[in-house]
């Protein structure tokens, strides 16, 4: 039996619409080739932060900052999240952002090697953690990412369809400290369109 189903362009209509600077933002984003979550996974990021009343949040991989700016906004007041970047000229790019949207407060942008600048976070001081990085360092980087989280905790990692990064995977879900889901869907704007994003939450 043939089952009549919506468009995912019919889903993504419902979704808050973007102001007009993070509508530019997207667009331009879109058109130099740099890598954003898109508004689907972005605003799964802002419903999940405020699922469970988040009030630290770490992200690994910054790029022009157009998910630290929806998850920024999600923060209550007072709030922080932390980003981290390798790449300078994103870094300086990213701020400008936050700058442009009045969230510079609220956010501390960091610029180096991810790995070296996780292992000097204390434990457990996140209640969410992003990855969205090189994918090929997921696998590397599971430890620290579980070790930075709260217990009841998030961890959110994008573009998990990646061959690059088959290992975290399974890794992901044999963890012992871990339960978690794996969301395959086709995301508008989100590069690429038809990906995998993984949420887990650490239960101990």
């Amino acid at each position: 039996m043939s089952i009549d189903m919506f468009e995912p362009e019919d889903f993504h209509r419902l979704l808050p619409k973007n102001d007009d600077f993070m509508a530019a933002l997207e667009e331009d984003s879109l058109k130099r080739g740099v890598r954003i979550c898109g508004p689907d996974v972005a605003n799964m990021l802002s419903v999940l932060i405020k699922s469970i009343s988040a009030e630290r949040v770490l992200e690994i991989g910054t790029a022009v900052g157009y998910s630290t700016i929806f998850m920024a906004r999600a923060l209550p007041e007072g709030g922080r999240i932390t980003t981290m970047e390798w790449d300078e000229e994103a870094v300086k790019e990213a701020r400008g952002n936050f700058k442009a949207t009045g969230l510079e407060d609220r956010i501390e942008s960091l610029v180096g090697d991810a790995r070296e600048m996780l292992q000097g976070l204390e434990p457990g001081t996140f209640d969410v953690i992003f990855m969205d990085h090189e994918k090929y360092m997921y696998a590397d980087d599971l430890p620290e990412c579980v070790r930075l989280l709260r217990d009841g905790g998030t961890l959110i990692c994008d573009n998990v369809a990646f061959r690059t990064s088959m290992d975290f995977k399974e890794r992901l879900a044999e963890h012992p400290q871990l339960e978690t889901t794996f969301l395959y869907g086709t995301f508008f704007r989100h590069s690429p369109d038809e990906d995998v994003v993984s949420i887990s939450v650490k239960v101990r």
